[in-house]
């Protein structure tokens, strides 16, 4: 119902995807064209993502999300878009070492700064 109210204002383009990772994603893909940069957040930990918000428009970088257990659809989008680091939101208690280098490709988790 929300869709049909905005089309009374102009054209109106639903961005979604299965889960509020792969929307993160679709977001990005849909928002932010050829970046190097981005800015990884937990999808299981609001506060990081909504303060990720305004410091990936500052830096004109995607807010993508993720969880621990493996890169998922944030690896798999840095790594199509070639994208070198970024900011990873909240300690180890957020996103464990090993996401982090999951998510960046990295040797190890001696890279992460």
């Amino acid at each position: 119902s929300y869709e049909a109210e905005l089309k009374a204002f102009g054209e109106v383009t639903r961005v979604f995807g299965d889960s509020r990772y792969d929307t993160s994603v679709e977001v990005a893909k849909t928002f932010c064209g050829n970046v190097d940069t981005a800015v990884v957040a937990s999808g299981k930990n609001f506060p990081d993502g909504l303060c990720g918000g305004p410091l990936a428009a500052a830096i004109n970088a995607p807010l993508v999300l993720t969880k621990d257990g493996g890169a998922g659809a944030a690896g798999t989008y840095v790594a199509e878009n070639g994208i070198l680091g970024g900011y990873v939101l909240g300690g180890d208690g957020a996103l464990a070492d090993q996401t982090v280098v999951d998510v960046f490709a990295l040797e190890s988790a001696d890279e992460i700064k």
